[in-house]
């Protein structure tokens, strides 16, 4: 949104290419309408004969829509289709987004440039004076954009609900929390998504009638008998055994380190380490990464995290729940609150089907969330408020 909005101040028009039938509903739905000049979405693609990415087609029409000739205009694109499609189709600049460590295939594919992030493209102040709206500071606003629809609240745990503490046991819920989750678990749907283990999680918070997502959503139970483990995760055990086995060998002289073992990834903290051994934690990792090629190395505050090499994380888990407990057919705003690298997958996942992400953290940092949060004590602020809007409900 920064981003846009400062290429738009500098008089460049804008459109919006998505294959999406839900674009146009979506931009209005979050208030982002008019940051595009022209929006050719999956309706406007099909009553005009467009093809779709990697074909060129859809991009040129964008261009003339704006009355701008395709070298003359430039794209920002994450996917290796939409890249392509814009390599295709003659664009001055072709920008990679580079969300899924393929930064090799998108240049491959047509991409001039490749960023983490657009605010790599950005300057320092114009980021800052961009950043996201604080979720509290602007609660009307936020509320208003549901309209008449409840939510469903999910959320992560450790920063998010609890502050990161040197080791995850010393990570309690506060009781006022506990009350506040309570109560807004009677209003609507609630689910806690962690990288924890399922029961570890649960027992932490212990609240009966909420949906416990564990291992970034590899495991998830909750009420009235809901269960799903994803049906290839038991398939990488064993290389999640022997990479364990070989990680502790490998670091167990390194004072601070702590490799904690879930049932479905391996997290190597690395917070109390010395500043002159993390390097060789992070070497550690990296080498046991590579010789199991079945598990995949991400990361998160002070840690360093191997999981299954699956096309599964937190944002599929959410979209897995909201179909599971039927709220995709229902009049229901997603509100995902999480505070790391692996929410942002949630974040991206709930922009895309006109959800709410919000962020806990520094206000300038780079994330898919719509809001933010300045700590854990203000998502116990917010939750709060939500429940009282809820609660006086009719």
């Amino acid at each position: 949104m920064a981003f846009i909005e400062s290429i738009r101040k500098a008089g460049l028009k804008t459109a919006l290419i998505s294959s999406s039938k839900n674009a146009q509903d979506i931009l209005v739905r979050t208030g982002l309408a008019h940051l595009f000049d022209a929006v050719i979405d999956g309706i406007e693609a099909e009553r005009t004969g467009l093809h779709g990415k990697p074909h060129p087609d859809i991009f040129r029409h964008a261009a003339s829509l704006l009355s701008v000739p395709p070298g003359e205009a430039f794209a920002v694109e994450d996917a290796l289709s939409g890249v392509e499609a814009a390599y295709k189709a003659d664009f001055g600049l072709v920008i990679g987004i580079d969300r899924a460590r393929q930064r090799d295939e998108l240049l491959a594919h047509g991409a001039d440039v490749v960023v983490d992030d657009l605010a790599e493209l950005m300057p320092a102040d114009v980021v800052q004076e961009n950043s996201l709206p604080d979720a509290l500071e602007a609660f009307d606003q936020l509320v208003g954009a549901m309209g008449p629809e409840r939510p469903a609240v999910f959320l992560d745990y450790d920063g998010t609900l609890t502050p990161i503490v040197d080791r995850p046991e010393l990570a309690v819920l506060d009781a006022p929390v506990r009350r506040t989750l309570e109560r807004l678990a009677k209003c609507c749907t609630v689910a806690i998504v962690s990288g924890r283990d399922r029961v570890n999680v649960a027992g932490l918070v212990g609240i009966d009638n909420l949906v416990y997502a564990g291992s970034h959503g590899f495991d998830i139970a909750g009420p009235d008998g809901l269960q799903m483990q994803h049906e290839r995760a038991a398939e990488f055990l064993p290389a999640l055994d022997a990479a364990e086995e070989q990680l502790r060998a490998r670091l167990v002289d390194v004072p601070g380190v702590l490799i904690e073992r879930k049932r479905f990834a391996i997290a190597t903290h690395y917070r109390l380490v010395a500043e002159s051994d993390v390097e060789r934690v992070e070497a550690a990792v990296e080498t046991v990464a590579g010789e199991h090629p079945q598990l995949r190395r991400t990361g998160g505050k002070k840690v360093f995290e191997l999981r299954p090499q699956l096309p599964w994380d937190k944002g599929k888990a959410v979209v897995w729940l909201l179909e599971a407990l039927g709220l995709a057919k229902e009049k229901v705003v997603p509100i995902y609150i999480g505070d790391d690298e692996t929410d942002e997958d949630a974040f991206a996942a709930l922009r895309e089907r006109g959800g709410l992400g919000l962020f806990v953290g520094d206000a300038s940092q780079a994330t898919a969330a719509s809001y933010r949060l300045e700590d854990t004590d203000a998502v116990g602020h917010f939750l709060s408020r939500l429940a009282d809007m809820l609660e006086d409900r009719p």
